[in-house]
């Protein structure tokens, strides 16, 4: 009978035992025993002595978001226009080659172009009159004044050719040659462009 007793009361004793260390370790022991649902989505997250909930960033495909940044190239690509006909050519004085059609005359085209007939007549380099259709005229873009500016002939590229050798070829000073283009030092010209080759007589209108 002793003997009984004296079991009930080492259990008894184990019990509250199990009951003190449970109380004691049950924060270390809660998430081991019991984790977090795989469904809900949400996780710990402790930065700082607070912790918060924030959406898991495996719970969507669409939870992570990655921005891609712009490539920079390390150097600057110049974009040069071709020389052509109806595109104003030149920096500091613009001039455009301009193709005649039937039934347009000077008046017309000095309209057109903000210039004189008499400023166009003065930088055309052998210009017939009356102006024939198909003629190839050099129009004084926005300027009336062109004294002491050179009369100007259209010459249209046939090949690739460095602008020096061009200017060497037309026996032309290669620094006027190029400041009146807008060409740079060493500028290869195509098949099908057109410049302005400068000729000595100077325009007087």
């Amino acid at each position: 009978m002793k003997k009984n007793i004296l079991v009930r009361v080492l259990i008894l004793i184990f019990l509250l035992l199990l009951v003190v260390l449970g109380a004691a370790f049950w924060p270390q022991l809660s998430p081991i025993l019991f984790p977090p649902a795989a469904s809900s989505g949400m996780i710990l997250v402790s930065n700082t002595p607070e912790v918060r909930l924030v959406p898991s960033v495996t719970s969507s495909p669409t939870a992570t978001l990655r921005i891609k940044q712009p490539t920079w190239t390390p150097y600057l690509t110049a974009v040069i226009a071709p020389h052509a006909l109806e595109t104003p050519i030149g920096i500091g004085h613009k001039f455009v080659i301009h193709r005649v059609h039937a039934g347009e005359n000077l008046i017309a085209l000095a309209n057109q172009y903000l210039t004189s007939v008499a400023a166009i007549q003065a930088v055309n380099y052998n210009l017939p009159s009356p102006v024939m259709v198909d003629w190839l005229l050099v129009i004084p873009v926005r300027q009336t004044d062109v004294q002491g500016l050179p009369t100007f002939e259209p010459y249209e590229i046939e090949g690739y050719v460095v602008v020096e050798a061009l200017a060497q070829q037309l026996s032309v000073d290669p620094e006027i040659f190029k400041s009146y283009n807008a060409l740079g030092n060493s500028e290869v010209l195509s098949a099908g462009e057109w410049v302005l080759i400068p000729h000595l007589s100077a325009a007087t209108p």
